[in-house]
C-alpha cells in the first residue's frame, strides 16, 4: 500500500513545478505568461497536437474597459443577479488593466496592438464605457493568416495575431511546453488541496506536481455530445470551430468537488449543417455587425434572408443586437403539439437578389484537416451540393 502525501503535497513521479496550465488556447497562454512573471515555474499542457484552440479562430478582440466601474455595472446588469457582484468586480477591474497588459506584452516582439472604443451589445448602465484591444500586426510569424505554424489551418488573421502575441511571449519566456499531453484527474493532498495533476503523455501517464495549483484553461464542452445532452435544451448543437473542447476540465473540477453553474444556455449563433454527416463543423453564416438597440450611429446591412421552421412559418428576429449570442436560443423552443422540437432544422429562405449580395457562409476551424476556400458568391458550393 502506497503511504498518503505528505501535508502540501501529492505524489509526483514525474516532476515537480510550482504551476500546471492545462490549455493552450489565449487564456492558457496569458496564465502561462502571468505565473512566470510571478516567478513561478510553469509546465503548460494542451492534449492536442497543435496550439490555439479557440482562439485563433475567434474575431480576434479581447472586450476592455475605460472605466472599471462602469464596466462592473454593465456586467452586474448583463448578469440578472445571478452571479456574485465580488465576481464581476474583479473581471471588470481586469477589463480596465488589460490594454496596458496587451501593450506590454507587444513592445517585448515589436506587436502592434490597438484599443478601439466599442459600446456594449446591450443598453444598459456602463456600455458606453467598453471596447476591444486587437493585436492589428505582428513584426513576424506568430499565427496570422499567411503564416501556418505547427500544422495549423489558415485562420481568421485578428484572432490568430492576438493567439500568435501571446504564443510568441510564451516561446520567448522559454515557458515548458508539451503538445500532445492530455489532462486526466486532478491530484491531492492529504487535505484535499489539489496539489498536481495526471497526464497522458505519448500513451503514458504521468503523475506531476504542482505546489500553487493548476490552472484548467481547457475550454468548454461543446465537441461532447454526451455533456450537450445532459445540459443543453437545443439538441443536435455542432462546433463551429474545434473539437478539443469535450469538457475535459469541468469533468476534473467536478470530480473534486466544484459545483457548476449557469448552464441552462449557450452562446452562440444559428448556423449551416453540412449535407455529409462525416463534417462534424456547423458552418458560419455571413456575419453582420452587431449594434446597440437605440443607440447604432447609422443605418444597418441589409439583411438578405429569413428563417422559417418545418411548418415555414418564420419565428424569430434574423438580425438581433448580437447574433452571435443569442441568434441560437430560438431553436430551443418545443412544440407540445407535435411532440417535436420544431425549429430544428430551420431553413433559410432568400430570394435571388439577396444570394447575391454576400458570401452566405463559410467554414472556419482550427483544424489542420479543414483546408476548403469558399467561393466568392457559393457558385461552387451550390455546385458541389447539386444545386
Amino acid at each position: 500500500m502506497s503511504a498518503r502525501p505528505a501535508p502540501g503535497e501529492a505524489p509526483a513521479e514525474d516532476g515537480r513545478y510550482d504551476v500546471v496550465v492545462v490549455g493552450y488556447g489565449a487564456a492558457g497562454a496569458a496564465a502561462a505568461i502571468a505565473a512566470h512573471d510571478a516567478g513561478l515555474q510553469v509546465l503548460l499542457v494542451e492534449k492536442m497536437p497543435f496550439a490555439g484552440g479557440l482562439s485563433v479562430v475567434s474575431a480576434g478582440g479581447a472586450r476592455i474597459a475605460f472605466d472599471a466601474e462602469a464596466a462592473t455595472r454593465y456586467l452586474v446588469a448583463t448578469c440578472g443577479g445571478r452571479t456574485p457582484e465580488a465576481v464581476l468586480r474583479r473581471l471588470g477591474e481586469g477589463m480596465a488593466l488589460l490594454p496596458a497588459w496587451m501593450r506590454s506584452l507587444a513592445r517585448e516582439v515589436g506587436a502592434t496592438v490597438g484599443v478601439t472604443p466599442a459600446q456594449g451589445n446591450y443598453p444598459f448602465p456602463g456600455f458606453d464605457r467598453l471596447g476591444y484591444v486587437e493585436v492589428q500586426a505582428l513584426a513576424s510569424g506568430g499565427g496570422g493568416d499567411d503564416d501556418v505554424q505547427d500544422g495549423e489551418p489558415p485562420v481568421s488573421t485578428l484572432g490568430a495575431n492576438f493567439f500568435g502575441l501571446l504564443r510568441q511571449c510564451v516561446e520567448r519566456r522559454g515557458i515548458e511546453l508539451r503538445l500532445g499531453c492530455a489532462a486526466r484527474r486532478l491530484l491531492r493532498d492529504a487535505q484535499g488541496a489539489v496539489r498536481g495533476i495526471e497526464l497522458e503523455h505519448e500513451g503514458r501517464r504521468l503523475r506531476v506536481g504542482a505546489r500553487a495549483g493548476v490552472v484548467l484553461a481547457c475550454g468548454g464542452f461543446e465537441a461532447n455530445a454526451q455533456m450537450q445532452q445532459q445540459y443543453f435544451e437545443t439538441t443536435g448543437v455542432l462546433t463551429a470551430s474545434f473539437l478539443g473542447n469535450t469538457g475535459d476540465g469541468i469533468a476534473m473540477a467536478q470530480e473534486v468537488g466544484a459545483q457548476l453553474w449557469h448552464m441552462w444556455h449557450f452562446h452562440g449563433p444559428y448556423g449551416f449543417r453540412h449535407p455529409d454527416p462525416a463534417f462534424r463543423y456547423g458552418l458560419y453564416p455571413k456575419n453582420f455587425p452587431m449594434w446597440t438597440p437605440g443607440h447604432h450611429p447609422g443605418a444597418l446591412p441589409r439583411m438578405p434572408w429569413i428563417i422559417v421552421d418545418r411548418q415555414g412559418r418564420r419565428f424569430a428576429n434574423e438580425y438581433e443586437p448580437y447574433p452571435g449570442d443569442t441568434g441560437v436560443r430560438h431553436f430551443a423552443h418545443f412544440d407540445p403539439a407535435s411532440a417535436t422540437h420544431d425549429r430544428l432544422p430551420a431553413y433559410m429562405l432568400l430570394d435571388d437578389a439577396g444570394f447575391r449580395l454576400y458570401t452566405l457562409g463559410k467554414a472556419v476551424a482550427n483544424d489542420p484537416a479543414l483546408r476548403f476556400r469558399w467561393s466568392e458568391d457559393n457558385t461552387s458550393e451550390l455546385a458541389l451540393a447539386g444545386c
